[in-house]
Formats: C-alpha cells, structure tokens, sequence
C-alpha cells in the first residue's frame, strides 16, 4: 500500500468515527442504539488496521451488544455512552498521537520520553 492510499484510508476512518460521534451525539442519554451503528465504527477500525495501526483494544466487546427482549433472541442494540466511549477514544487516541509526534518532530525529543515511558537522563 502506498503512501497515497494509506492516508486516505486514515481520512476516511476518521471521518466516520467523526461522523458516528456526531450521531451519537444527537441521541439523548442514557440510551441504546442499534448495532448499525455499530458497522461504521468497525468498518473505520478495519481501515486503520489495513493501515498497520494496533487498535484491537479499541473494538466492541462481544458481550456489551445484547436484545433487550431477552437472553433467547440475538443481540440488536449496544448501549449509546459505551460506544460513544469507544468513538471518543479512538479519536483522542490519534489526536494524542499526532500531538505528541509533532512534538518530537519540532524538539527533537525522543517520542518515549515524551509521553512518559523514559525519564530524561540528567
């Protein structure tokens, strides 16, 4: 994949999540929403995983859809404030990231000190 293509799948990822969390936005809380809902957030999880970015963490737990009329009946909505969690998280993730790599690129500082995981040597 070149250069090209994988910025626009990163585009495009982050204007459904955007999307997606305007949506979620609308819909009044405490709430459920359908898991159509749902398909647009995995579907943008699965352009920034074609692009090599680990965010497994970030996907919907097979437990958290569920049918409100029952445990016999197949799961048909999730509740709206843990995938708008999910949403917001993936969001601030990046704008974190590129923050933070703006950073390092303008000082020259090692990424890892940046974000905390290595003290600066005295």
């Amino acid at each position: 994949m070149d250069e090209a293509e994988r910025a626009d799948r990163q585009l495009r990822a982050f204007a459904q999540l955007e999307s997606l969390r305007e949506a979620l936005d609308a819909i009044p809380s405490p709430n459920v929403v359908t898991l159509t809902y749902v398909e647009p957030f995995e579907k943008a999880l699965d352009h920034l995983t074609a692009i090599g970015e680990d965010i497994d963490e970030f996907r919907i737990p097979k437990d958290w859809p569920f049918n409100p009329q029952g445990r016999g009946n197949p799961p048909n909505v999730i509740n709206r404030e843990l995938l708008y969690s999910r949403v917001s998280a993936v969001l601030r993730y990046f704008r974190f990231k590129a923050a933070v790599q703006d950073q390092a690129n303008e000082t020259g500082e090692a990424l890892r000190r940046l974000v905390g995981f290595e003290y600066p040597k005295t």
